[in-house]
């Protein structure tokens, strides 16, 4: 009993030993397993903490560029207008920048061991560092154009590597993308001109001073712009004001000559000379010229001085319309001469677009004054006419749409017919009573005694250009022509109120009128209910050629991109043919589409939109009460010289941004003196490789004082804005553009343009004359002035062809400004937001 005892407690021991020893086996493969099941959670913990720090920083990589997507300028030194085509481009140069704007490696407090990153040590934080920002995928552009989304990656590598311990995590990668809407460049002002101002664009031989005294006069001079020309121009107060000497606009007097080759748009008129015996005499023998190689687009072309010319190489539309006061003068257009109002029941001035040759009845009936002549050799289309007003500008009575029917017996008395009619109340509300009359007598009198012999109406065809390349200086062989021989011919015959023997007149004129047109020795008339037929009137025709359409007005797509031209020649395809019985249908659907009958401001009609181009740097518009003029300058040149007083401030050390200082006083400064260096000699040198590519030196003037007036007399190149004026004297030779407000104040931090608005007082018609609220004056320094000035907003090219292809557009105008804004962006000078 006793050794089974001994032997049972030895087996005890053993069991226990076994069991210790199983248990402790057990111990270490349990304590590997948790040590390596910790060593893995705090890898795995590790993991996921440098991964949330990787992403912490590309939320604060992301956050930075949502805040730079705010930034209306982020694309401002994008040289191009952002389009379907090249959004790729934009959107990378963005990202470029946005690069810029990013830390290369963030450092996130992972273990959140400190309120700063700062305080802590390489084992407290990880480190991320950014490999790449991409856009992803192709980016949409929106509103129009204004804005585009972009969706952008960013790939970055995050680190936290803990030295003391064995649980690093390194380069891990982190990825992530997010979509970001930028803004697009965008601004009210496109600088498609040579010229823009708020007030007249004048040029003469005489440079007055301010109490009207001659200071210099130079015979000859003249002036060569090179491409398109806008000014708001002088206007009197009261729309009802008859005088028509009170408009401003686009001036040449005494005698000088000015050559826009490109298109002409003015708010007011595009006149020359001044009108008889208010600021000369009237016989005085002005001798003014205008040649506007494109288009003319203003309230009114109108002669007013005696053996004056305007030539229009295209087509002439008016807000008014064509006239003609001066003796022995002509208004010659090539192309088509288009009225653009068409709103009867306004009876304002300019509501209705006529063609009036009244120099007999302003001449006090003249020899000299039956010498002057409208001739349009394309087609007539005047969806308005001429009307009677009395002293008060209150209308009368609606006349013949182009000049007036004239009576003369076989004893040489002269009359116009409207002063044979006589007037009653029934006038202006039944306006086809004058009409009735008027061809009655036109069937019953001889054409000997009635007839109409101031317009001569496609007695020539239209010429068209004839170089393909349509060279700039000649406008593709047009200028002999228009200027020699259409000129020429006009003279030949004109001058006699009976046919000239040998001349043959068309028998129908292609166009569309309301009433009657005398031209031609004779007359042309539509249909007049019940009982008077169409006399002589035939579909357009001119209209519809592709040479003649309006080349700077653009068909845009949902994002803003351009798809062609708004007003091209299919635009008169829905047009129907012309017939007795579908003539009101014919007409009213032209006269739609220039004014919309009856509606007035539909901003799709083709007056608004030309309308447009004349009030660049201000507006001015029927009173909606009162009869005075409404006008405006809030978002023009104001809007345009304050952009421009905030974001230039950045060039100010640049030796290519030329500032002028506000506290001169008021007066007239040199550009040349006010660079503080040869600026002339710079840009004649600039010049003198003779090709585009190595003409460098370009520059931009800024003067935010409307007291200061800009003189330039030499070589310059680059853009000129001022609040001021400018005067330019011979020798002046810029290439590039001039912006003027032509004066004004500041108010309450705004600059507020003079917009010039004349009283019924003749001594402001004087200063009119003399040159007093010009924004841009072309006038001689001296009486030795070398007598030219030139504006070329080609800079320097002289084909189409050549300029599209050097600025990179299919339209003139806009591979022009693409070229010029190429040059200050050469001098980190980024103006694509301005300009």
């Amino acid at each position: 009993m006793y050794r089974l005892l001994r032997k049972e407690q030895g087996a005890a021991l053993m069991t226990v030993i076994i069991i210790t020893a199983v248990l402790t086996t057990l111990s270490v493969i349990f304590l590997s397993s948790a040590i390596q099941g910790l060593t893995l959670s705090k890898r795995q913990s590790n993991i996921k903490l440098t991964y949330f720090a990787g992403q912490s920083a590309i939320e604060k990589w992301f956050n930075v560029i949502q805040k730079e997507s705010e930034n209306e300028d982020i694309g401002s030194d994008f040289t191009q207008e952002v389009t379907a085509t090249n959004v790729d481009d934009y959107v990378d140069k963005i990202i470029e920048k946005l690069r810029g704007k990013l830390e290369d490696i963030e450092y996130i407090d992972v273990t959140s061991r400190a309120s700063t990153v700062a305080g802590l040590s390489g084992d407290d934080y990880s480190e991320i560092k950014l490999k790449s920002l991409n856009m992803i995928g192709a980016p949409q552009l929106l509103s129009g154009g204004k804005k585009v989304k972009v969706k952008i990656g960013i790939e970055a590598e995050a680190s936290f590597d803990n030295p003391s311990s064995p649980y690093g995590n390194t380069r891990q990668p982190i990825y992530a993308e997010k979509e970001f809407i930028f803004e697009v460049p965008q601004n009210d002002f496109k600088l498609a001109f040579a010229i823009a101002t708020a007030g007249d664009l004048y040029i003469s031989t005489r440079n007055y001073d301010g109490s009207g005294n001659i200071r210099s006069n130079v015979s000859g001079f003249r002036a060569d712009i090179k491409g398109d020309v806008s000014a708001f121009g002088t206007f009197p107060k009261d729309t009802l004001w008859p005088e028509q000497f009170y408009y401003g606009g686009i001036m040449a007097m005494h005698g000088a000559r000015m050559d826009i080759k490109g298109n002409a748009y003015s708010r007011a008129f595009i006149r020359t000379g001044p009108y008889r015996g208010v600021s000369e005499a009237p016989n005085f023998n002005d001798g003014s010229m205008i040649n506007i190689y494109r288009d003319a687009i203003a309230q009114c072309l109108q002669v007013f001085g005696n053996h004056n010319l305007i030539s229009v190489f295209r087509n002439a539309y008016t807000f008014d319309d064509i006239e003609m006061n001066g003796e022995d003068s002509i208004i010659a257009i090539n192309g088509s001469a288009i009225g653009l109002s068409h709103y009867f029941e306004t009876r304002n001035h300019d509501a209705l677009s006529a063609i009036i040759s009244s120099a007999p009845v302003h001449n006090l009936l003249s020899e000299a004054s039956l010498r002057s002549t409208i001739a349009v050799n394309g087609d007539v289309i005047i969806p308005g006419g001429t009307f009677r007003v009395d002293d008060n500008g209150i209308f009368t009575g609606l006349l013949e749409d182009a000049s007036v029917f004239w009576y003369e017996d076989t004893n040489g008395i002269r009359i116009p017919f409207y002063k044979m009619y006589s007037w009653g109340d029934k006038d202006i509300d039944d306006p086809d009573e004058y009409h009735r009359e008027l061809r009655n007598k036109l069937t019953s009198l001889s054409s000997v005694y009635l007839n109409g012999p101031f317009n001569l109406f496609q007695l020539w065809p239209s010429r068209q250009p004839v170089n393909g390349d349509n060279d700039i200086e000649t406008g593709g062989g047009l200028a002999d022509y228009v200027i020699n021989d259409f000129i020429n011919s006009i003279r030949a015959v004109r001058s006699d109120t009976k046919r000239p023997a040998g001349i043959s007149t068309p028998s129908a004129i292609s166009g569309a009128w309301s009433y009657e047109l005398a031209a031609n020795w004779g007359y042309y008339a539509v249909p007049l209910a019940p009982d008077y037929n169409a006399v002589g009137i035939k579909g357009i025709n001119y209209v519809k050629r592709p040479e003649f359409v309006i080349d700077n007005i653009y068909k845009k797509d949902d994002y803003g991109n351009i798809i062609g031209l708004k007003f091209d020649e299919t635009i008169w395809d829905d047009v129907p043919e012309i017939s007795e019985s579908t003539y009101y249908y014919y007409t009213q659907s032209i006269f739609t589409k220039l004014d919309r009958a009856g509606v007035f401001g539909d901003p799709d009609n083709i007056k608004n939109n030309l309308l447009d181009y004349t009030q660049l740097l201000a507006n001015r518009k029927y009173p909606s009460s009162g009869s005075e003029w409404d006008i405006s300058g809030e978002h023009g040149i104001s809007k345009l010289i304050e952009k421009a007083k905030s974001r230039f401030s950045v060039y100010t050390t640049n030796g290519y941004y030329i500032q002028v200082d506000p506290s001169l006083s008021p007066g007239e400064y040199n550009l040349s003196l006010l660079a503080g260096f040869n600026l002339y000699q710079e840009c004649a040198n600039s010049r003198a490789g003779g090709d585009f590519e190595s003409d460098t030196e370009y520059y931009l003037v800024f003067n935010e004082n409307p007291n200061i007036d800009l003189v330039v007399d030499g070589v310059f190149n680059g853009i000129i804005l001022t609040a001021g004026s400018v005067i330019l004297h011979g020798g002046a030779d810029i290439r590039g553009a001039i912006i003027s407000g032509g004066g004004g104040t500041w108010s309450g931090g705004e600059y507020q343009p003079k917009l010039t608005r004349l009283d019924r007082n003749t001594s402001q018609a004087v200063k009119l004359d003399h040159g007093e609220y010009a924004g841009v004056k072309i006038v001689p320094a001296t009486y030795s002035d070398p007598g030219i000035v030139k504006v070329d907003f080609y800079l320097g090219l002289t084909t189409e062809s050549e300029i599209i292809e050097k600025g990179g557009d299919t339209y003139l105008n806009r591979a022009a400004r693409n070229s010029l804004l190429r040059k200050f962006s050469e001098h980190d000078i980024y103006l694509n937001t301005i300009f």
